[in-house]
């Protein structure tokens, strides 16, 4: 308000500017009484403004706030907007659409105070907004890692952890597959059934798991991806997902450690007086399809293809005779300078025209 005639302005703030007329029966009686005192203090004070003043005075209309649910509905849409520009822009665009919503708000705000009278708030439902805008990054950070760690530690049953976070870090995982060159191994507890069959159920699964820990324990050791359990066997794949050189002599190293640690597992039971048990290993390498298997609520990360099957045939033949670790063909080429190992010949597989290869690896060379 603008001071008139050089005079400072006399403002008389009333409660009763704030309410709605209807809602008082009395208040029609205050606002008279008020009119006359006004009146008396710009006759007084302001005689030669009194009929400009007056028409001032007589021309106000009564503010009266906004109902509580504009109010809510305003906190909401501008929540709701600041966490759409955390989510969907980046911070300099982000905070541009925001200094033009504020503007937008506040005229808004003037605009029906001066043609409907109504008192709207806009400073809680900004701060509001601007809190979520500044804050939602954070939570949404703290929510995908969280997510995050879930996924890892689900992928820590299967693969390494180094393996688990190059997973991760690919955008999508979809149905399908891709061509690859891997190292299959399938290694088959030989012996279980002897060693369980007079024991109680109960104490079958637990034999069992701690064979199983100590060799998925080794396969982790050496860089292979768990693929899935076959009642007592394992099957075990170094290439996929993750690809490296030494997949193969990875392998051969992870079998001759699992011989080795069946072997001090199964003379501690022995110890005890329950019966032996060792391993029977079938290895090979060659080009598979890896890709996630089934149906896209329920996936399956696994390799298929005539390589897997030669390696299955291996483990086979391995665990008709004593603890042995048999290798295809291709994987002897690839390891030939690391391990001591004796020809067996050729053995048919199904499905193949050509007999296979094998291999038995002796020992590692120091």
């Amino acid at each position: 308000m603008l001071p008139i005639g050089g005079y400072v302005p006399v403002y008389i703030v009333s409660p009763s500017l704030f309410t709605d007329p209807g809602s008082d029966p009395n208040l029609q009686f205050r606002l008279e009484a008020l009119d006359r005192t006004v009146d008396a203090l710009v006759a007084e004070l302001l005689p030669s403004r009194a009929p400009h003043m007056r028409r001032i005075i007589t021309e106000c209309r009564l503010i009266r706030p906004a109902p509580l649910w504009a109010d809510l509905a305003l906190v909401w849409l501008l929540c709701l907007w600041g966490a759409l520009l955390s989510a969907s822009f980046r911070p300099l665009h982000a905070a541009v659409l925001t200094l033009h919503l504020v503007i937008i708000t506040l005229l808004v705000a003037v605009v029906v105070a001066v043609l409907f009278s109504v008192l709207m708030q806009t400073a809680v439902p900004l701060l509001a907004m601007l809190a979520v805008w500044t804050g939602g990054p954070h939570v949404t950070q703290v929510l995908v890692e969280r997510r995050r760690n879930q996924v890892t530690s689900a992928l820590g049953r299967y693969v390494t952890q180094q393996v688990a976070e190059e997973i991760l870090s690919r955008e999508e995982l979809a149905l399908g597959g891709e061509t690859r060159s891997v190292t299959v191994m399938f290694a088959d507890i030989r012996g279980f059934g002897r060693l369980t069959e007079r024991m109680a159920p109960q104490d079958v699964v637990a034999i069992l798991n701690d064979y199983l820990s100590a060799m998925i324990d080794v396969v982790f050791e050496y860089g292979g991806t768990l693929d899935k359990f076959i009642g007592d066997a394992l099957m075990a794949v170094w290439g996929a997902p993750v690809e490296r050189p030494d997949d193969a002599a990875n392998a051969v190293r992870a079998a001759v450690a699992l011989r080795d640690c069946v072997a001090a597992l199964s003379r501690a039971r022995g110890e005890v007086g329950l019966p032996l048990a060792d391993i029977a290993i079938g290895i090979n390498s060659g080009e598979v399809v890896a890709g996630n298997v089934g149906d896209i609520r329920r996936m399956e990360y696994t390799v298929i293809g005539d390589e897997v099957v030669v390696a299955a045939r291996l483990q086979a033949v391995a665990s008709a005779g004593p603890a042995q670790i048999l290798l295809g063909q291709n994987t002897y080429a690839a390891v030939a300078d690391l391990v001591e190992a004796r020809p067996l010949g050729a053995i048919p597989v199904r499905h193949r025209d050509q007999p296979v290869e094998v291999y038995e690896v002796l020992r590692l060379r120091q």
